[in-house]
């Protein structure tokens, strides 16, 4: 293959991540709608567009995007499904207060979804992508903020939920596709984790 036929290959832009329930990332929209009107520089993730991020892989070449559907599908397929638990508060990216991202932290489960965050790691190391110096905080971000603002005590006053047991069944490969009103999701490829068997008395 000539370096233009090379430079000219169609390409995704890929993230991998886990699915919420409608319900929850309906909530998770109202309840930030709700504090965008006192505060205008909170920007609310849109309903649809609320998921758990696992690793963000850019711009990637079908051939390349091939591989990764056969290679993460090996690594997870012994992996069994399992349920984890959103936390009763809001916490915030770089920190609470300076904010940029507000987000829903993971309690119970996090374990299970860092897990497959280092098979994710795994399956995709053939690529050439740079390693993020932070460490994987598994989490839902709901809003984002057009300029940092100190939550330290807004956090507190936000009305808020913890969600119990949410199963994880499958991992999803999605595709973003930008537009002028922003990104759009969707799934590219749905992986299976494997199903618990239950034993009856």
């Amino acid at each position: 293959m000539d370096i233009q036929s090379n430079h000219n290959e169609r390409k995704k832009r890929i993230f991998i991540g886990l699915q919420i329930p409608d319900n929850i990332s309906q909530f998770f929209y109202n309840t930030t709608l709700e504090l965008s009107e006192s505060y205008r520089q909170i920007k609310p993730v849109l309903p649809e567009n609320i998921h758990m991020t696992l690793k963000f892989i850019g711009n990637t070449v079908l051939a390349d995007l091939k591989k990764i559907n056969k290679s993460l599908e090996s690594k997870i397929k012994n992996i069994y499904s399992f349920q984890f638990d959103i936390e009763n508060k809001i916490s915030a990216f770089p920190r609470l207060d300076n904010a940029s991202i507000i987000y829903a932290p993971i309690g119970n489960g996090k374990e299970n979804i860092e897990s497959i965050y280092m098979k994710i790691i795994d399956a995709i190391s053939f690529m050439d992508i740079k390693e993020e110096n932070k460490k994987f905080i598994p989490h839902i971000t709901i809003a984002r903020l057009k300029k940092s603002m100190d939550l330290s005590n807004l956090s507190q006053k936000i009305k808020t939920s913890a969600f119990r047991n949410i199963k994880c069944n499958k991992v999803i490969i999605y595709e973003s596709i930008l537009s002028g009103k922003g990104a759009n999701y969707f799934i590219n490829n749905e992986i299976s984790l494997k199903d618990r068997i239950e034993k009856l008395d």
